[in-house]
């Protein structure tokens, strides 16, 4: 699933992120791991995804080059696309991505394959049939564990690499949001990453997460690096004031005629340190939905500032939050699958002019997609987001706590799609039938399918 384009967001910067992974990665007397953490909304994935873009720089284009180099696999775990925190899915990502960028691993690869493992590979042949590239396609495991498939595809080449001939140049492998793979049952990612101790000493992996004492545990992680801690607030504060002058200071902002800096110093403050509060207030000052004029009237904080333009969105369309935007909202925060606008329509019975209404109307706070055939999808833009739909109490800047009107059952939001299910007569169903019906329908909505779909199904007396 491909996200929809959009203008190249500026990345500014993280310079004493970038210098701490180069120290690590040329260190063969350091810990395998590296975790970079931060609170939701720090900048974790744009610093992964800028990483990524590096590793294409020429070499003498390259700013850190031991850590540019070394990066080998990069995998993106969002718990708003259920199949990238699933453990086969990471594995089939890592082994192909290293299998398409070092032909050692490549042959390793298929010197290791068992009967369940099938490599498909594609070849450039020129007009005179001259090989120019080989090209792994696809990794079939079928019918294997997660965890006898990542031994398989992923530490067994590694392995047989290093037995046939020494490395000495580092190899990384990334993970971004590891917490967020947190909600699949075991094994999870975190459970074969922990199972990586017979890997050789040249393979390092970096991780980034939310602070979880206990994921770091499971890793056993000994270098870490905060990027919204005590520690590096001032590194952090730095840098945020960096982006936004930056996007302050674009044409359209001049004609203005602000004061760039004092505006940046106010946006920062108000940010409390958060790339995605910023980012959403200038984006929303782009495209006219805020003025630069309100810059002293901005909340503090990141649940704030979306209690403000969830505010904005239901009383710009008819200002009934229960009845039209909320169920929308409450559908996409347990869809683990992005969702396109007919399956919206059939589960909710919502008007398409409305529907189209409200994507328009919180584009800010929708991510947007293309399934490989081109139809359009849904999700909530962020996993903070979602968090913050489901928080009961929000804290204000006059430090009063109040009851978040915008507040959203999990469970009340499950039913909607078992309502939809049940009116289409399934409910006469056996215990059988609801694993299938759970496998089939309810995957995308909760980590414990079947579970969710007896307990649902309990409390609607079809049981």
């Amino acid at each position: 699933m491909e996200k929809v384009a959009t203008a190249q967001e500026p990345f500014v910067g993280r310079n004493w992120v970038f210098r701490s992974l180069e120290t690590w990665i040329a260190d063969t007397g350091v810990p395998r791991f590296f975790l970079i953490a931060g609170a939701p909304g720090s900048g974790k994935t744009a610093f992964i995804r800028e990483l990524e873009q590096c590793r294409s720089r020429d070499g003498e284009n390259k700013v850190y080059p031991r850590l540019e180099s070394a990066v080998s696999a990069v995998h993106f775990c969002t718990a708003r696309r259920s199949t990238s925190i699933e453990p086969m899915t990471f594995v089939r990502s890592i082994s192909k991505q290293l299998a398409n960028c070092d032909e050692h691993f490549r042959e390793a690869l298929l010197q290791s394959s068992e009967g369940n493992m099938e490599i498909k590979v594609v070849q450039n042949v020129t007009t005179a049939h001259h090989v120019t590239g080989v090209y792994v396609n696809n990794i079939v495991l079928s019918g294997l564990s997660p965890r006898r498939a990542f031994t398989c595809a992923v530490v067994a080449p590694l392995q047989i690499m290093q037995a046939n001939a020494p490395r000495v140049e580092p190899m990384l492998l990334v993970v971004d949001g590891l917490d967020e793979s947190r909600s699949v049952e075991s094994p999870s990612i975190t459970d074969l990453l922990a199972s990586t101790d017979d890997l050789p000493p040249w393979v390092k992996i970096l991780v980034t997460s939310r602070p979880y004492d206990d994921l770091f545990a499971d890793l056993l992680i000994q270098r870490t690096l905060s990027l919204s801690s005590s520690g590096t607030e001032q590194e952090n504060a730095q840098d945020l004031l960096q982006y936004i002058r930056l996007r302050l200071g674009d044409s359209a902002h001049q004609r203005a005629a602000i004061d760039v800096e004092q505006a940046a110093s106010v946006v920062a403050g108000r940010a409390a340190g958060n790339f995605l509060y910023a980012k959403l207030f200038l984006d929303d000052v782009e495209a006219g939905r805020l003025s630069l004029d309100s810059i002293d009237s901005l909340p503090t904080g990141l649940d704030a500032y979306f209690y403000q333009s969830v505010k904005r969105g239901v009383q710009s369309m008819d200002g009934a939050w229960s009845s039209s935007s909320g169920p929308v909202f409450g559908l996409l925060a347990v869809a683990r699958e992005p969702l396109s606008q007919e399956q919206i329509q059939r589960v909710l019975t919502v008007p398409p002019s409305t529907l189209l209404q409200f994507l328009l109307t919180f584009a800010p706070l929708i991510s947007r997609a293309a399934t490989p055939n081109g139809a359009a999808v849904y999700a909530l833009f962020h996993q903070s987001f979602r968090d913050f739909l489901r928080l009961r109490n929000l804290s204000t800047d006059a430090n009063v706590t109040i009851l978040n009107p915008y507040f959203l059952e999990v469970c009340q939001c499950h039913e909607g799609f078992l309502r939809y299910y049940l009116s289409q007569g399934v409910s006469g169903i056996d215990s059988e039938d609801i694993d299938d019906l759970a496998c089939g329908i309810f995957r995308f909505i909760s980590p414990k399918p079947a579970a969710t779909a007896r307990f649902l199904l309990w409390s609607q007396g079809a049981s």
